[in-house]
Order: C-alpha cells, then structure tokens, then sequence
C-alpha cells in the first residue's frame, strides 16, 4: 500500500506549463510515497482534476483524474481511469502505456481529500482551469 499525501499547489507569480501561462491560480499536487506525480513516469504530463479527485472517495467507477494543462485530457494521453474500491483501500487502474495500479489506504485517501480541500483558498487564487473537454466516449 502507498502513502499518499494531496496538497494545494498555489501558482502566485507567471509560470509557463506547456506554452501556457498560469497566475494567482490553484492546482492540486499528489505525493505518492514522497514523490510528487510531476516525477512519477506513470502520471507525469497529468495535472489532477479536482472535482473528479474529490468525486473518487465514493463511489468506485471510472474517472477522469488527470488532465493536460490545456485542458484536454486526451491531448496528454490521458482517458478515465478506474478507481476501485476494495475492503481498506482505494487502488487507481491506470492503463495507459502500459497497465499500471496505484493502491492507498480509503481512510487516509479520504482524508487527504477533505485535508486539502480545506487547506485551498479558491475564492482568492481559483483553479488553474474551469473545466476540461471530456473525451465523447467513456472507455
């Protein structure tokens, strides 16, 4: 089982990411047994989906969690990703290059989820992105 911790990721000065420009904006970071998934192979051209992230404590199913900065996930090669949940845990099957699962403690999943949902100040610094384009059909 990883640990996994979700933190709030405020961007206050200009950056770049991937030609586009970010300011006074919020993103989300997941750290997976330290390593944040900006440096994990697997998750590493993803920027996490919030309202999808939130929507994965319950139940299981498919779920959008990463998308490009542009806000077109499949223009990053990312798809729904389903996320099971089995007895204590929560485990994301992401098939993308190639099979790959990630399974985390619910309880601690959770709590993260609601840890950083209280640690954002969306009314000040808002999401680096509204919405994204859902890819047309569900796989």
């Amino acid at each position: 089982m990883l640990d996994i911790v979700i933190v709030p990721k405020e961007v206050k000065s200009p950056v770049e990411f991937e030609g586009i420009k970010f300011s006074k904006c919020t993103f989300v970071d997941i750290l997976i047994d330290g390593t944040s998934i900006e440096d994990i192979a697997d998750v590493e051209s993803g920027v996490i989906f919030w309202p999808e992230l939130k929507k994965s404590c319950e139940p299981e199913g498919k779920y959008l969690l990463f998308t490009c900065y542009c806000s077109i996930p499949d223009d990053a090669g990312w798809d729904y990703i389903f996320v099971e949940h089995k007895g204590d845990n929560i485990i994301w099957h992401l098939n993308r290059d190639n099979e790959k699962s990630y399974s985390f403690n619910r309880a601690s999943y959770i709590e993260q989820v609601t840890s950083c949902e209280k640690l954002m100040n969306l009314e000040t610094i808002p999401f680096g992105y509204i919405h994204i384009r859902v890819p047309k059909l569900l796989t």
